[in-house]
């Protein structure tokens, strides 16, 4: 097979991503294994993870919390969400309804739920979801 070169970064970035949600089974040629939609055939979901603007939106919403985080910790001072500011429960509210929208939309990626949770990041993704949900809405 041919050595990469810098012209092929697009198909290496792809074939990084396929093999995330692939596993070891990433270069078979014989498309998705056990549960995951082709992406050249189709599947909402599994194009959507796989999308650059996704993984981007993602980190922008990491920041965005991360800095939501810092300032919430020092203009908060409500026990429970319930009694804070208006603009704080919004602000929670949005950025857990996108985290559990970046999870749905990895979740289904997988195809299936056993092979989405033997995922490290996934299995991650998971826990954090618990947490925020807890945190957020319980």
């Amino acid at each position: 097979p041919p050595t990469r070169t810098q012209g092929d970064a697009e198909v290496f970035k792809r074939d990084v991503r396929r093999s995330i949600f692939m596993g070891a089974d990433a270069k078979n040629n014989s498309g998705w294994v056990r549960g995951m939609v082709d992406i050249e055939n189709g599947g909402l979901c599994a194009r959507i993870a796989m999308s650059p603007h996704f993984e981007q939106a993602s980190i922008v919403a990491i920041l965005l919390h991360s800095i939501w985080l810092g300032i919430e910790t020092d203009f908060n001072t409500a026990q429970v969400l319930t009694d804070a500011h208006p603009a704080v429960i919004l602000f929670e509210c949005c950025f857990a309804c996108y985290f559990l929208l970046e999870w749905a939309i990895n979740w289904r990626a997988f195809g299936r739920t056993l092979r989405a949770l033997w995922n490290p990041w996934f299995a991650f993704d998971t826990a954090m979801m618990v947490f925020l949900i807890f945190d957020t809405f319980l």
